[in-house]
């Protein structure tokens, strides 16, 4: 199958925990080098942030070195004067303080982000569809925006930023510059300076939408409540990516002529792992025959049972991935006969995973959430 698609469903249920909260989700931006001998400590900041808040999306924008995005260095150049080490909460300008961008320390970065959730957002982010085409490498991804509240004054705009975690390498400008070595107390003492293997973290990697977000994408005020909007991104994934460490995150922002008023007002991200391994949640089309007919449930100790109900003799493959797109476990591999087939396999952790049959007309997948 060359058309791998995932539905609104899985999308929406991969972000149930960051929404339990609020219909708010802030996109922080973290200016950050490997030259940069100071970062480790906003490194340290990003970490705890993210353990703090679960509607925090962290993005680690890189400046002059390998990671660098583009467009980066102008946005630094536009916020911080080109500085690193520095944050941007939604771009957002507070009415309290003199600058955008925030400093490392993490209590005033708290302190604004609480502020910022505490004003709920005029809509509501979603991705409600992402197709891989594998022969070219293509990634196609549907955004959405569902108005909650009139929204009567600037323009909107989607963008669409691609995040690659965990990126490792012995190349040369990889290694992060530490002047923390020698501080006993610091988390980041005595791991050398330059910090070998070091693993970046949600490295921003494409805005496919510029610095801005795409022009004439959504609308220009005024905009009224329940309605709906849509916008399609379709690029190539560059092979030098991590396919597993891939997110998308998706966000809506403001335009405007002064820079201070160009907040970005909601976002969601997804793992798109899940692409790249043909999951797909779809339901058939009434007029499809099914050939075959999956049911998953989770019982006691973390153990999981999938019944498969196939009336045709073929190949089939079952498989048991993590939320992420991982593949955890092929089931099974071979011909299955007409019938009911029985599979169980122990299951390391609560969470939510995806069960995955792919016969030789047709496939199914199916969630289970893992709670004992």
């Amino acid at each position: 199958m060359l058309l791998r698609s995932i539905t609104t469903l899985f999308l929406l249920l991969s972000m149930l925990g960051s929404l339990a909260q609020s219909n708010k989700n802030i996109i922080l931006e973290e200016f950050t080098g490997s030259w940069c001998g100071l970062c480790p400590s906003g490194a340290v900041t990003f970490d705890q942030i993210e353990a703090q808040f679960n509607n925090v999306i962290g993005v680690a924008v890189h400046i002059s070195d390998p990671m660098e995005a583009s467009g980066s260095l102008s946005l630094s150049e536009m916020y911080t004067g080109g500085g690193v080490n520095m944050f941007l909460i939604d771009r957002h300008h507070f009415a309290d303080a003199s600058f955008i961008p925030f400093s490392f320390e993490y209590e005033p970065l708290a302190t604004k982000i609480n502020e910022r959730l505490a004003t709920p957002a005029p809509l509501v982010v979603n991705i409600s569809d992402m197709q891989y085409e594998i022969t070219t490498q293509k990634l196609s991804i549907d955004v959405e925006a569902n108005i909650i509240n009139d929204i009567n004054t600037g323009e909107l705009r989607f963008n669409l930023w691609i995040v690659e975690d965990s990126v490792s390498s012995t190349n040369n400008g990889y290694a992060q510059s530490n002047f923390f070595n020698t501080e006993v107390n610091h988390p980041y003492y005595n791991a050398g300076h330059p910090i070998p293997n070091f693993v970046h973290k949600r490295v921003l990697r494409q805005r496919l939408g510029g610095n801005w977000g795409t022009p004439q994408s959504l609308s220009i005020a005024p905009i009224n409540a329940e309605s709906t909007y849509n916008y399609t991104y379709n690029f190539t994934v560059d092979s030098a990516w991590q396919k597993t460490q891939l997110w998308a995150v998706a966000l809506v922002q403001q335009y405007d002529t002064i820079t201070n008023n160009r907040s970005i007002i909601n976002a969601t991200q997804i793992p798109i792992a899940p692409a790249f391994n043909n999951l797909s949640l779809s339901n058939p089309s009434p007029s499809a025959v099914q050939d075959i007919k999956l049911t998953v449930q989770a019982t006691t100790t973390q153990q999981l049972q999938a019944n498969v109900h196939t009336t045709v003799a073929q190949n089939a493959t079952i498989r048991v991935f993590t939320i992420q797109g991982q593949l955890l476990k092929t089931l099974f591999s071979g011909f299955l006969t007409p019938g009911i087939h029985y599979f169980e396999q122990h299951l390391p952790y609560k969470g939510l995973y995806i069960i995955h049959v792919e016969q030789e007309t047709q496939s199914i997948s199916q969630k289970v959430i893992v709670l004992n």
